[in-house]
């Protein structure tokens, strides 16, 4: 069993081995991270924990980490800083929840089940700059899927978006993705602004995780 553990605050215990009837020993990456980084010491670790099911106060294989929206937009050349929000531009402020894929998962599942769900014959338009697409006829939620309006990729469930309204009448765009990449799980959420920096989002977590590595 992979294990992530939290331990003084700070330093975060990431269990790389199997655990075996037979062996007493475990690997163990261990982490540095800012408290600034760490998502359960913001407010928006309640909201988060809310969205993903409680991960962040009851699952050890899952960390929260949060960044500031112009430490992300330093690394990631075209990211937005600042977001459209209810009452205006707001800072970007992305979280992401990282998990190391456990042995047993319901990833396919979802993925198949989300698939099934999102698949449409309707009319779609390609949103942004993405390569996603989208019904810009949709109310209150709306699937990216790609140009054909099918999902073909087995390493992303297809994101799904919600439409806000802003104070003065308008709207603006939320989307949840759930990604896999070298043995994690990244799930975490953009601003419409900023869909198209999802690769490199992860790119940056993973990089900022390897920083932060001690051993």
């Amino acid at each position: 069993m992979r294990k992530i553990v939290i331990s003084s605050g700070l330093l975060i215990l990431l269990f790389l081995g199997a655990f075996k009837a037979t062996a007493a020993t475990e690997e163990v990456d261990r982490y540095d991270i800012p408290a600034e980084n760490l998502l359960m010491n913001t407010f928006a670790g309640e909201y988060v924990t809310f969205t993903y099911g409680g991960a962040l106060a009851s699952d050890a294989n899952q960390i929260g980490l949060v960044f500031a929206g112009a430490e992300v937009a330093a690394a990631i050349p075209g990211f937005k800083a600042k977001t459209q929000g209810y009452i205006g531009p707001v800072d970007a402020s992305p979280s992401v929840v990282v998990e190391r894929v456990p042995d047993k998962s319901n990833f396919q599942s979802a993925l198949v089940t989300n698939v099934q769900r999102a698949t449409t014959s309707d009319k779609l338009t390609r949103y942004g700059q993405t390569n996603f697409f989208w019904d810009v006829g949709s109310r209150g939620m709306f699937d990216l899927l790609d140009e054909e309006g099918d999902w073909k990729r087995n390493d992303m469930l297809p994101p799904a978006c919600m439409i806000s309204e802003t104070q003065d009448g308008g709207e603006y765009h939320t989307c949840l993705f759930s990604i896999r990449r070298n043995g994690f799980e990244y799930s975490f959420q953009l601003h419409g602004e900023n869909l198209e920096y999802a690769e490199q989002f992860v790119d940056f977590v993973r990089a900022k995780l390897d920083h932060w590595k001690m051993n």
